[in-house]
């Protein structure tokens, strides 16, 4: 299968994760593919590309790393691999909770290092498995959807090539406990100490 077969299953892969990411604004960090080749089914009209380096549908270049973007600004955030080619993956992962607002979605695809795609992939790409960005996700209190497993190789025993890892950035508040009123205390102890029949 090659590169092109590829990203036609990521495409593919995340027409399906786009059903309920909604909002204004979009950012996907880094380029995989030519242009906007995963961003065709998205619903969000807003679209950024981010990357290290100018070329076809780029429309920022910066480090992804370090974006020139305001904190709790962007409604969905996509990864292509780019946790692969990044320096320190999990300061990444930071900078895209960042920019994410709450109840922002992030997305992300990746190689499976111990599968035959993993193993091919590892001159150009270093990946990583999908259990230890999940538990990255988890310490910033991220609620993760199952992995969506893909690029399935003969023989089957081999595990699938790619996985996608969708998760949502959960707000969690604390609700204060409000003291009863004086008037409210006087009248539950009114009705406590009067007489019963």
């Amino acid at each position: 299968m090659e590169l092109n077969a590829v990203i036609a299953a990521d495409a593919a892969v995340l027409a399906a994760a786009y059903d309920d990411v909604f909002g204004f604004e979009l950012l996907q960090l880094g380029v995989w593919g030519t242009g906007r080749d995963l961003l065709t089914q998205c619903r969000i009209r807003h679209q950024t590309i981010a990357a290290a380096r100018s070329g076809v549908g780029v429309d920022l270049v910066c480090l992804p790393e370090l974006l020139p973007v305001a904190s709790n600004s962007v409604d969905a955030v996509l990864l292509p691999h780019t946790l692969e080619t990044a320096d320190d993956p999990h300061a990444l992962v930071l900078e895209a909770d960042r920019v994410l607002v709450g109840e922002g979605q992030l997305l992300i695809l990746g190689f499976n290092p111990r599968s035959a795609w993993g193993w091919r992939m590892r001159g150009q790409l270093r990946p990583l498995s999908e259990g230890r960005v999940r538990d990255w996700l988890t310490l910033l209190r991220y609620e993760t959807a199952p992995t969506r497993r893909y690029l399935s190789t003969w023989p089957m025993p081999w595990p699938a090539g790619a996985w996608l890892l969708k998760a949502r950035k959960r707000l969690y508040g604390m609700t204060p406990i409000r003291a009863p009123r004086k008037r409210e205390r006087r009248a539950l102890l009114g009705s406590a100490l009067e007489p019963t029949a």
